[in-house]
């Protein structure tokens, strides 16, 4: 959890800094699901771009983060900004024009994932040094 939320962070901020290039939505979808007895709503895009006269075709909508809304009506207004057959700034890597996300950035999900793995670390450190303690004065009765 940790790495993951450190690389979502560190890709996210990377992601602020790449080229901008023009693109197409080719479609928009939202997707239901459930989650824990409850029905949620991802968001699927899929866009078209190009950069130095190869095509492109992505769905990264933030830095390996998926988007995902707790209601239909939410979903719908994140998409309301993507119509598809409209045109949408694509963010790509310069070191790999592969990957693209349509917002830069950093999302709620890489830091929730870094601050989920502190707090499992510490836990850890905290039960096994409790444990040790324990276990010490077992072995000097």
């Amino acid at each position: 959890m940790i790495f993951s939320g450190l690389a979502s962070r560190k890709g996210g901020d990377a992601s602020l800094e790449w080229p901008v290039v023009q693109g197409r939505i080719r479609s928009a979808a939202i997707v239901p699901y459930e989650d824990r007895k409850r029905v949620r709503y991802r968001v699927r895009i899929l866009y078209d771009y190009e950069v130095l006269g190869r095509r492109y075709t992505g769905n990264g909508i933030f830095f390996k983060a998926a988007v995902t809304k707790d209601s239909e009506d939410q979903a719908r207004r994140f998409l309301a900004d993507y119509p598809e057959g409209g045109e949408a700034k694509v963010y790509y890597n310069p070191e790999d024009p592969g990957e693209a996300v349509l917002k830069p950035g950093r999302t709620a999900e890489g830091r929730g994932s870094l601050g989920l793995g502190i707090v499992v670390l510490l836990m850890g450190a905290f039960l096994m040094a409790k444990g040790l303690r324990m276990n010490g004065e077992g072995e000097s009765r």
